[in-house]
């Protein structure tokens, strides 16, 4: 996305001191369908796919760039995230469902028969194999028996989900409008105090001895031990939008 190409380029531009770089862009001259950048992913084969809002999606090898669009049979060009699952099939989120890509064809979902239309917002995978989406009309699951809505059982009915994510223990944990949630083997502890309403967590990551650290829009990061939280006031006023941990550092991406 944007705010991944941004991430990157921090990065870059702080190993650059030590290092030489070459720093190469690529746009709708080279062959990107939009420029408007959200997601990117790679594959099990080294190719770069890229979620693009209204130009559909890009695979990337390196060379050239394959542009997939509602032609081709892409339910939606508008597409937050791409997540390649266990079995190798990309999952695309886009503002009006779901799309599965085999490598052949794709096959679309649009979420449960709503009247009004789902946009999905992002996707996880636990070792089960069951497929978690965020969406604007709470969180759905995918079993082998089809995708359902579960928000009403873990007790987020009618929130809208800013992102989904799978730690080590298998826990799943939710960000939504009210604050942040995390799923144990199906029993939900809803982390959505005074304080936490005004926080708005956009991303999660588990680092060492099961933390989990947040990233908010505005407040920074949030570090979750168990069911206690604090805030880094190092950070206060950050809006960070990814996080990411090499070796003993954790990288943020802002704006």
């Amino acid at each position: 996305m944007k705010l991944v190409l941004f991430y990157f380029l921090m990065i870059f531009s702080l190993i650059s001191l030590s290092q030489d770089f070459e720093l190469r862009s690529y746009s709708i001259a080279q062959g990107l369908p939009q420029s408007q950048v959200y997601d990117i992913t790679e594959d099990h084969n080294g190719n770069l796919w890229i979620a693009t809002q209204g130009g559909g999606i890009a695979k990337f090898d390196g060379v050239e760039f394959d542009v997939f669009t509602t032609r081709e049979g892409l339910i939606n060009n508008f597409v937050s995230s791409i997540y390649q699952d266990s079995r190798k099939n990309l999952w695309i989120a886009t503002s009006n469902g779901l799309s599965q890509y085999n490598g052949i064809r794709f096959r679309n979902y649009k979420l449960e028969g709503e009247a009004f239309k789902v946009s999905v917002s992002s996707i996880a995978e636990n070792k089960k194999q069951e497929l978690f989406f965020g969406t604007s009309n709470g969180v759905y699951k995918r079993t082998k028996k089809g995708i359902f809505n579960i928000s009403k059982e873990i007790g987020l009915s009618g929130n809208t989900i800013i992102d989904v994510y799978i730690d080590e223990s298998q826990n799943l944990w939710v960000a939504h409008n009210k604050g942040f949630s995390r799923i144990k083997k199906g029993k939900a502890h809803h982390f959505s105090d005074a304080t936490l309403s005004s926080v708005f967590p956009q991303c999660f990551f588990e680092g060492v001895h099961q933390n989990i650290w947040i990233g908010t829009y505005g407040r920074g990061l949030v570090k979750v031990r168990g069911d206690k939280y604090q805030f880094v006031p190092e950070t206060d006023g950050l809006i960070i939008l990814d996080v990411f941990k090499e070796k003993n550092i954790l990288w943020l991406s802002t704006f």
